[in-house]
């Protein structure tokens, strides 16, 4: 990818939209892209069905909820996007999907070249208005390479420092390919190898050489690790190198109703401290 222009980000009702509005601002700036902010969230009558069903009166409950949601977020929209330049505000603008919020949000995740979204969601964390498996059924729906933005992300500068994943996959050579804008523009790139203990690292093309292509110098890292610890050890490392990016392929498959994530792609989603740019 030459150029990021188009970034869709997603908004909710979860605490960390406020840190997506973030780099969203700052991506605008820095990659000179258009936001489209897409507050897409699920529609009280599916959130909320049980209620519905009892026989009680509902509807004009959830209704007020709705409304006062959606006010929520467009006023935190307004606060964090009107702080910009005038430059900025005409680069971020408000929109709305209607109805089931993931498969809205891939269908126009389509015509954009990046998409940010916001930490997953586990189990005990406030509710966000969108299923726990929203991250991975976007990625893996749309095709689209996207930038997931931890919860406690603040406002400092991403992709100063880059940690690059690489194994020979497509999952991995579609990421790579889709972070070459911010490789370009990197003071420093890492790149994370790694094989299973008392084997051998899987052959493959040699990412230094291909990034070296693109005018992009690297340095690389070789570790032991087993499957169950890549996750761990890419997050340890990208914090002993003082990464502000992690870049790293999305593995997963599809199972009856929801998408099963890798243990690797599973334990960055939920453990991640910098933005971590993944592509399925």
């Amino acid at each position: 990818m030459d150029a990021i222009k188009s970034i869709l980000l997603h908004l909710d009702d979860s605490p960390g939209c406020a840190a997506r509005l973030r780099a969203a601002n700052a991506l605008a700036e820095t990659l000179d892209a258009s936001v489209t902010a897409l507050y897409a969230v699920l529609p009280a009558f599916m959130q909320y069905a049980l209620a519905y069903g009892s026989g009680v009166e509902v509807a004009p409950l959830m209704e007020a909820f709705e409304v006062e949601r959606r006010a929520r977020t467009r006023a935190l929209f307004d606060a964090t996007v009107g702080r910009g330049t005038a430059r900025l505000l005409a680069r971020v603008e408000w929109a709305e999907c209607v109805g089931e919020p993931t498969s809205s949000f891939a269908m126009q995740a389509l015509g954009a070249d990046l998409l940010v979204l916001g930490q997953r969601l586990e189990p005990g964390d406030p509710p966000s208005g969108v299923t726990p498996d929203f991250n991975e059924s976007v990625l893996f729906a749309s095709g689209k390479p996207a930038l997931l933005i931890p919860t406690i992300y603040k406002a400092e500068p991403i992709g100063r420092v880059v940690l690059v994943a690489w194994k020979p996959s497509r999952e991995a050579a579609r990421a790579v390919t889709a972070a070459l804008p911010f490789l370009k523009r990197a003071q420093q790139v890492h790149v994370a190898l790694w094989s299973e203990p008392e084997g051998d690292a899987a052959p493959g093309p040699d990412i230094e050489a291909s990034l070296r292509r693109h005018g992009v110098t690297a340095i690389v890292h070789r570790d032991v690790a087993s499957a169950r610890d890549v996750g761990e050890l890419l997050l340890s490392r990208a914090a002993d190198l003082s990464a502000d990016l992690l870049v790293m392929g999305c593995y997963g498959h599809n199972r009856v109703r929801e998408w099963a994530l890798g243990g690797a792609s599973r334990s960055v989603m939920q453990a991640m401290t910098v933005p971590v740019l993944m592509a399925h």
